[in-house]
């Protein structure tokens, strides 16, 4: 079977996503967001909202750079709080208890 399905996935798979937040690493978007108003109290109340624009799943996909995200959400945020905020993501993508169990 091994054999087979080495034979059979040659040359076929070209990427393989894993989804590892909140299971094999920590995401806690609000403790995120609670972080970054404790350090600047202007962030704005929407600054979560960068996670869910089309530009941060082009950063997320690596289609964009972090001067690439950055830039294009500079319309809508500051530069230095759009650095601060992926700072911040990198920063808290610890391996969680759970998934170091696994």
């Amino acid at each position: 079977m091994a054999s087979f399905l080495s034979y059979s996935c040659q040359g076929s798979i070209k990427n393989i996503i894993f989804d590892v937040g909140g299971v094999l690493v920590n995401w806690d978007p609000q403790k995120l967001v609670n972080d970054l108003k404790a350090n600047d109290p202007g962030v704005p109340s929407n600054i979560l909202d960068i996670a869910a624009s089309q530009s941060w799943k082009e950063y997320d996909r690596g289609i964009l750079d972090q001067d690439g995200v950055i830039k294009a959400l500079q319309d809508q945020y500051a530069k230095e709080r759009v650095k601060a905020f992926i700072d911040g993501s990198l920063r808290q993508l610890d391996p969680s208890e759970e998934g170091k169990a696994l």
